[in-house]
């Protein structure tokens, strides 16, 4: 007598059917799709937070830098306006920020928004959440957006030759050698930021707007009503739509499209959505005065 199979005491195994095996893999997937949604938005929610908490700590930054500067906010130079040779037009250098604010941050990934990099969409053309690292490896931005002579680089990344870096280098980023990159190339790809520096300065639009960029912090009327860093422009919306904005007072703010760029209304003030509680449009100009209109 076989004991293996007749032993009372032994349980005997039975295969899974095909059938069943079927009804299994069609009830994961079932589960995998209804909780996918919900995890792709719990993910997209963290990064979100991972943004408003680098744009929170930017704007923290600034403070430190205002303390130690006479009160003076940083300044984001940018190319002179003829006849001039002061540098005050845009297009602006916003990687002056890092140079800036390294002392108070030296951990670079604080300047990327976890989202830039993700497709997204826009009523205003190009379409898409592309990052400033995608620009700088070709795709030009939007005109007037580019460096001076148009070239397919994004001004968010810093420049080779730029004066304030090479100045700056030796104390910042010694690790890295400019001989190492090609001559060709004219940036420095691993310093960019994706986030934008309100870079509006007094002598932009003739000098009849305040600025933030370079101006003192207690001239500054509306602290918390002034937008000191967004995460990034109203053509390339990554948030769903919105951009996460950090104020003067160090509090952020997500804030749709057309609530802080109407282009849709353009000037006809009447309509614009985009004015803030004092009259002032748009966003660069927000908390600066009364009925200041900066388009």
């Amino acid at each position: 007598m076989d004991v293996r199979t007749t032993s009372p005491g032994r349980r005997q195994c039975r295969s899974f059917t095909l059938v069943e095996l079927l009804v299994v893999v069609s009830i994961i997937a079932l589960l995998i799709a209804i909780l996918l949604p919900s995890l792709q938005k719990a993910r997209a929610q963290a990064k979100d937070a991972v943004c408003r908490s680098n744009l929170h700590q930017l704007a923290i930054s600034v403070h430190y830098y205002v303390s130690e500067s006479n009160d003076q906010i940083p300044w984001i130079k940018g190319t002179p306006q003829p006849p001039s040779t002061t540098p005050t037009n845009a297009p602006f250098f916003q990687y002056h920020q890092i140079l800036h604010l390294h002392k108070y941050i030296k951990n670079l990934p604080i300047y990327i928004c976890p989202r830039a990099s993700e497709a997204g969409t826009s009523p205003y053309p190009p379409k898409g959440g592309r990052s400033v690292k995608d620009y700088v490896q070709g795709q030009p931005l939007p005109p007037p957006h580019n460096q001076t002579g148009g070239a397919k680089i994004g001004y968010y990344t810093v420049q080779k030759a730029d004066s304030l870096f090479r100045t700056k280098k030796g104390e910042l980023f010694p690790s890295i050698d400019l001989s190492a990159i090609p001559s060709n190339i004219p940036t420095v790809d691993s310093i960019y930021t994706e986030y934008w520096f309100n870079d509006w300065n007094e002598g932009a639009g003739g000098g009849a707007i305040p600025g933030i960029s370079g101006n003192k912090l207690s001239r500054i009327p509306h602290p918390d009503a002034a937008v000191l860093f967004m995460d990034a422009i109203f053509w390339n919306p990554r948030h769903n739509g919105s951009e996460n904005f950090a104020f003067l007072d160090s509090h952020v703010e997500s804030i749709p499209t057309l609530q802080y760029y109407d282009f849709v209304h353009g000037s006809d003030y009447a309509k614009a959505t985009d004015m803030d509680a004092f009259g002032n449009l748009p966003h660069w100009c927000w908390g600066l005065g009364k009925n200041i209109h900066g388009r």
